[in-house]
């Protein structure tokens, strides 16, 4: 049984290189990819080598997921808990 995931700050360095491993992987399927400041834009188009391995668009809404990734600096993380 597949995993739902989803990506918080999908759109930073750290979070398409995520995105690029979990793409593959067989045991995971990606449901989102939040972005407060590229909400709308597909994220090949930011990076352009995803091309051919995700064409998902990242969004501003969070959505229920068995794992959640943070992909942010650590003082933005800390705000999502506080």
């Amino acid at each position: 049984m597949k995993k739902s995931v989803g990506i918080i700050g999908a759109n930073g360095y750290t979070g398409s290189e995520l995105v690029r491993i979990l793409a593959f992987h067989p045991k995971v399927e990606l449901q989102f990819l939040f972005s407060r400041s590229n909400s709308g834009v597909k994220i090949f188009d930011i990076y352009p080598d995803l091309i051919g391995v995700c064409e998902d668009i990242l969004t501003n809404e969070i959505h229920e997921v068995d794992i959640l990734f943070l992909c942010l600096p650590q003082q933005e993380s800390k705000k999502w808990f506080t």
